[in-house]
């Protein structure tokens, strides 16, 4: 895929969770990650809710999946502090 189209899909993602993140999340807790991408519960005050996190292009490696999700976080706080 092209280099603008995975910078879009890594935004997308970044950016939902961003969004769960900032409105009214009160927790969120990884239950799972493959090499395709990551599954989240998000907690608010009134349900629970699953949330999938696409990686940008399917992962290696342990290491690889660790620094994607490191520069997600990254990316969604960034958007936060907007």
């Amino acid at each position: 895929a092209p280099a603008s189209s995975l910078r879009l899909r890594f935004s997308r993602s970044a950016a939902a969770l961003g969004h769960f993140l900032s409105h009214d999340a009160i927790d969120a807790r990884m239950t799972g990650v493959d090499r395709l991408g990551c599954e989240i519960d998000v907690t608010t005050a009134t349900s629970t809710m699953p949330l999938r996190l696409p990686f940008p292009v399917a992962q290696s490696s342990a290491d690889n999946v660790h620094h994607t999700l490191v520069a997600m976080l990254h990316e969604a706080r960034s958007g936060l502090a907007r």
